[in-house]
This record gives structure tokens, sequence and C-alpha cells, in this order.
């Protein structure tokens, strides 16, 4: 028996349990109550049971993970108000960060904590956007490079946990500049590709403009920045992402901070690039 996926908002609303095969009735907020809605189990990434694909019956909205066991989010929504303590909440909270859905894990504060005695809404959400959810120095850390190296930082894996840092890095300016320019590229190539300007000193202007634009270059200040980024992307890529994924290399655990702090760097600028 097949069945393709359903799309649930995480108040226990039916969007489709056709997710795959009527892509355009998914939604990504509930028409019913404006809530986030999701296709898969939050904890193991299963798939959300639909349809039978061969009889075509519709199938119920679950309430627990036929594969890890854990309830989904509207299932644990409903259990009596004083069921739902600051302890399950930040149970809930982390397993969304451990996955870098901070979207997910900050509507769980909202909704959730107005029915926890004493929670002050508004302050933990203001905690939890200056990054205090997260220990440590996960905290000042790109949310992208959460997701990729944070389980296999904690778990030992100082290498692997940079190597995925700078291996996402590259995905994502890779498919910045596939957008801009329509063409693939990969590690230094790409990045100086990515970030490579022509400026004519004689008639004092740029002549070629970058796909992926960092800083104003109307300055030599700008320049300077624009420039000198396309040397740290194109050197992290050889000097940090390559000997890490061809050679058995092992790094120590204040390396590796050293790393994904430079990594998460690189992805901020990310964020304010054009």
């Amino acid at each position: 028996m097949k069945h393709d996926t359903q799309q649930v908002c995480i108040k226990g609303h039916k969007i489709t349990d056709g997710y795959n095969n009527r892509p355009e009735q998914r939604k990504k907020f509930c028409d019913k109550c404006g809530a986030e809605t999701i296709h898969k189990c939050p904890v193991c990434d299963f798939p959300i049971e639909g349809n039978d694909m061969e009889l075509f019956f519709a199938v119920p909205v679950p309430d627990y993970c036929p594969d890890c066991g854990e309830p989904y989010p509207w299932a644990v929504d409903r259990q009596e108000n004083d069921g739902i303590t600051r302890e399950l909440l930040n149970e809930t909270v982390n397993r969304y960060l451990e996955n870098g859905d901070f979207e997910t894990a900050r509507n769980y504060i909202k909704s959730w904590g107005e029915v926890i005695e004493g929670f002050n809404v508004e302050e933990e959400l203001k905690k939890f956007d200056d990054g205090k959810y997260l220990p440590g120095f996960w905290s000042l850390i790109h949310h992208d490079v959460i997701r990729v190296s944070k389980r296999k930082f904690e778990d030992g894996h100082y290498t692997d946990s940079v190597e995925s840092a700078f291996k996402e890095v590259n995905h994502r300016v890779k498919i910045l500049y596939k957008d801009k320019i329509g063409e693939e590229d990969d590690g230094q190539s790409l990045m100086f590709k990515a970030f490579g300007f022509q400026y004519n000193k004689n008639r004092r202007a740029v002549v070629r403009e970058p796909p992926i634009l960092l800083a104003s270059l109307n300055s030599e200040s700008g320049r300077n920045i624009q420039d000198g980024y396309k040397y740290i992307f194109g050197g992290s890529m050889t000097a940090i992402r390559n000997p890490k994924a061809h050679e058995n290399i092992n790094i120590t655990k204040e390396e590796a901070i050293h790393s994904l702090f430079l990594a998460s760097k690189l992805m901020r600028r990310l964020d304010e690039s054009r």
C-alpha cells in the first residue's frame, strides 16, 4: 500500500493529504488559524502519512509518528494547559533548533508560552531573537551552520563539523551564483567568479559588476571590502574545506570553533549581499 504525504498545520488542521501529487494545494501557513505547516515529523523527518494512492482513501490526521513514536505538535498541544511546562517547551524548541528550524522554534515559544504560568512571551521572544536560547558559543553562530554542524560538533566529530559548514557556504554561493548567471562552478573558482569585479582606474569606473555584491563599489573602501571577501571566500575553500574533504586531517575542538565562526561570518555576509 503506497501513501502520499500529508501537510498539516502545527495546530492540527489538515491542509492536504496529497502533498506530493497535488503540490498546488500546499500552503506555508494554515488558512484556518495562520499557524505554520509541516509535512514530516519534526523529530525524525519521517513523512506524515497521506492518502492511499491505490484506493484513494482519505487518511485522518495522526497524533503520533509511526517511525519514532513521538507526538506531533498538535497532539501535544491538545494536552491540558498545565501539561505544557517550561521543560516541555524547552525540549521542543531545542529539537527544532537542532535542525536549524528557527521559525518553528519561535512559533512554539509564542503559542505555548501563552499557556505557561509566569511565562513572559514578549521577553522570551526577545531572548530567542538575541540567540540566548542556544547554549555557549552557538548563540553567535549562523543558523545554517548550526543546522549542518552542531550535532557533529557535539558528537566530537570536529573535522566533519567544519567540513560541513564550509560545504554549506559553498552550496549557498553556488545557488546565488547560478540564480544570477545561470552557470555552475565550485570551490575557489566559484568564489572568484561570484565576487570578482573589474575596475578601470583610468575611467574611475566599475566596468564589470560582481554577480554577488557584498559592498558598494562607488568608493575605494567598498571595492577593497568586495575584493577582500573574494579572497576570504576563495581561501576558505582551498585552505579549510578542501584539505578536510580529501585528506584524513583531524583538528581540535578549539580549532573547530574558530573555523565555525569564520563560516558563520561568511554566511552572515551572504545574508546582506545583493
